[in-house]
């Protein structure tokens, strides 16, 4: 599956409740073969939650940015948002089960998504990062291993 199409499926699914927030929503993402031995269907999960909490946590006006590029060691997928970013004492949290920051307070979910983003970045032999910039947004980086790599 090309990674533009992955994500333009994610961004399509998303597109109205960012409309409705008033969140654009742009992309990035090259027009190639994602190069990674995965499921485009877990991988889709993975995105969809990554978009939908960038969606969530931005503000009206703001903008949620997915770029992708494959590259000899893999593939990376990042999912930016302008929202309020992670405080630095939530970070060590943010992929436990069932744990919601300060920026999540009066913000729907369970605390499980990112858990299981996560763990399905990792089934695939792959890792999933956070970069927060405190007030000004967070960027998610998922990471795959190129295909044929042994996970």
């Amino acid at each position: 599956m090309a990674v533009r199409t992955l994500v333009d499926e994610v961004l399509m699914a998303a597109g109205p409740v960012a409309q409705r927030k008033g969140v654009r929503l742009e992309q990035t993402a090259a027009d190639q073969p994602l190069g990674a031995d995965a499921d485009a269907d877990k991988l889709k999960q993975i995105l969809i939650n990554l978009v939908d909490n960038a969606v969530k946590f931005s503000l009206p006006g703001t903008c949620v940015r997915v770029s992708a590029r494959a590259g000899a060691a893999g593939v990376t997928i990042a999912v930016e948002d302008e929202g309020p970013g992670i405080a630095p004492e939530d970070l060590p949290h943010v992929f436990e089960r069932f744990w919601r920051g300060q920026a999540a307070d009066g913000v729907p979910g369970s605390g499980l998504g990112l858990a299981i983003a996560k763990n399905l970045a990792r089934l695939h032999g792959g890792d999933l990062g956070v970069q927060p910039r405190q007030g000004c947004g967070t960027t998610f980086t998922l990471t795959l291993p190129a295909a044929g790599a042994a996970p």
